[in-house]
């Protein structure tokens, strides 16, 4: 062999060995993706299953939940700031989901029935009022403009 024919035989395992090597770089990016997603997907569902459990598990914070979302003004002093914790920290859950959306970490389908939960959240009076007097300020202004938008929407459709 002369050294052309082995040079141009180290120029082809050289070009096969980045072939492989793209290949193995695009496969990890694919399963740190996946992984990521997963991750992400668990964080927010820990968020979520633990101010599930906190309202359901307690009597008193469910009772409180309940009556809140009634009116939040009728609440004291205290008990409106509780109350207030408990949607801020589902609100917060909620506002995790989005940015996980936006990035596409999250389930379309999960997206929209967080999107539902709000809905309905905000269909309460107590929510409302809580909503509108703090809640649109504690929460990040992207995601107040995007619950604004959600509440004007439901007012729209509701109109005759």
């Amino acid at each position: 062999m002369n050294w052309e024919a082995v040079s141009a035989s180290a120029e082809i395992i050289g070009m096969i060995a980045v072939i492989i090597s793209i290949i193995y770089l695009a496969v990890q990016v694919r399963l740190s993706r996946v992984w990521s997603r997963k991750q992400a997907f668990e964080s927010y569902l820990a968020l979520l299953f633990g101010w599930t459990a906190k309202v359901s598990s307690d009597s008193d914070t469910a009772r409180l939940y309940v009556a809140g979302r009634k009116s939040f003004e009728e609440l004291s002093e205290e008990d409106q700031m509780r109350f207030a914790h408990l949607l801020l920290e589902k609100f917060a859950c909620l506002e995790l989901l989005r940015e996980y959306d936006k990035d596409q970490l999250g389930k379309l389908e999960t997206v929209d029935k967080a999107i539902d939960w709000i809905r309905e959240e905000l269909t309460q009076p107590g929510s409302i009022q809580w909503w509108n007097e703090r809640g649109s300020k504690a929460m990040s202004s992207d995601f107040a403009t995007y619950v604004n938008g959600l509440i004007s929407t439901d007012r729209n459709r509701s109109k005759p």
